[in-house]
């Protein structure tokens, strides 16, 4: 029997690649985001949407600075999400949450904003929902490019030295999508690249690549040392991964062409 599965953010990095993947395995998407019709927080248009549904994958994303403002959208999702569940008569539908490994660690939390928002999301998933599988993943390759288009100045982008096992995009949404596909998820997997990478040694390999320059018209990148502090001793780094991606960094920078 067809799998019917829901994609939370189906037009986002994580979001738009789980839904790719799980069309090639001829399972039925139910694309969830504004831009294909469906509001997250409007629960009469989520239950209309999620009926019948097997599965949700959650790969919202909501970028500010401000933690507060992103764990309360987090939070008001997955309570919206689960009532509209219960609406279309789907509450055993398995949910899969996509967030980042060591957010709940506090010397990390405590310097990055948004992994304290990411534990509220698992949290809210996990106070009110059943059968949920939260997969956290290393920071991804794409993260160099984002970092250069945030921070570009005149050509320039200062980009901090943090020492990651950054992943595909590409790779951690086949996770995902094998996780809503799974009869029985663990509850907690943590996924990361094979190599550890120092990020704005990545952002200068994008920028060399590129003739054009990189994201945002970056030419230059400056990198920040970060010293001893969380982001650069290799607090971000999973102790016991559970899942090694394959692709590698100088494959996805060739893939990028």
């Amino acid at each position: 029997m067809t799998q019917r599965i829901a994609v939370l953010g189906a037009t986002g990095t994580a979001g738009r690649r789980v839904a790719e993947s799980l069309r090639r395995r001829d399972v039925e998407v139910v694309p969830i985001s504004r831009a294909d019709g469906v509001d997250v927080l409007d629960r009469g248009a989520l239950a209309a949407a999620l009926v019948a549904v097997d599965a949700v994958v959650d790969c919202l994303d909501r970028k500010t600075p401000a933690a507060g403002v992103a764990g309360d959208f987090f939070a008001r999702a997955a309570a919206t999400v689960l009532g509209a569940l219960d609406d279309a008569d789907a509450a055993g539908a398995r949910v899969v949450c996509l967030s980042i490994v060591n957010a709940d660690a506090p010397s990390v939390n405590r310097w990055m904003p948004y992994y304290r928002a990411k534990v509220r999301q698992e949290q809210s998933w996990r106070v009110h929902g059943r059968g949920v599988c939260v997969v956290r993943t290393t920071q991804w390759f794409e993260f160099a490019e984002q970092m250069m288009q945030m921070l570009a100045c005149r050509g320039t982008a200062v980009v901090p030295g943090a020492r990651a096992r950054p992943t595909a995009a590409a790779d951690v949404a086949e996770v995902l999508a094998d996780q809503a596909l799974a009869a029985d998820p663990p509850r907690l997997l943590e996924v990361c690249g094979p190599d550890v990478l120092d990020i704005a040694e990545l952002a200068r390999r994008v920028v060399a690549r590129r003739r054009s320059g990189g994201p945002g018209g970056v030419r230059r990148v400056v990198r920040l040392p970060l010293g001893g502090t969380p982001l650069g001793d290799g607090s971000l780094l999973p102790l016991e991964p559970d899942v090694v991606t394959s692709t590698t960094a100088s494959e996805w920078l060739a893939s990028r062409g």
